[in-house]
């Protein structure tokens, strides 16, 4: 199955099943954007992708202590913000 017209979002991806799910979907062809709460989990994860094409497919986005209560506004920012999938609108 391909997932190349999709975005993946993982909440949670900088360890274990996140980001084991996360390798998944970018091998599958799918960019993924993993969200997590520290930015230096994130950056160790992100290194870990063993892909060529890194800077297209392997996003991250910190939602950590550092901005408290920042939640909404800042995974607005994970989203494509081009037409994805069958119904044609995702995102911003």
């Amino acid at each position: 199955m391909s997932f190349s017209d999709k975005q993946a979002l993982i909440i949670g991806g900088s360890s274990g099943m996140g980001l084991e799910t996360a390798r998944l979907l970018v091998h599958a062809g799918a960019p993924v954007t993993i969200v997590g709460r520290r930015r230096e989990k994130l950056k160790t994860a992100r290194e870990t992708f063993d892909v060529p094409d890194k800077d297209s497919m392997i996003f991250t986005r910190s939602v950590g202590s550092e901005n408290p209560g920042m939640w909404h506004p800042q995974l607005s920012f994970c989203f494509p913000t081009r037409p994805v999938g069958s119904r044609g609108r995702f995102g911003t």
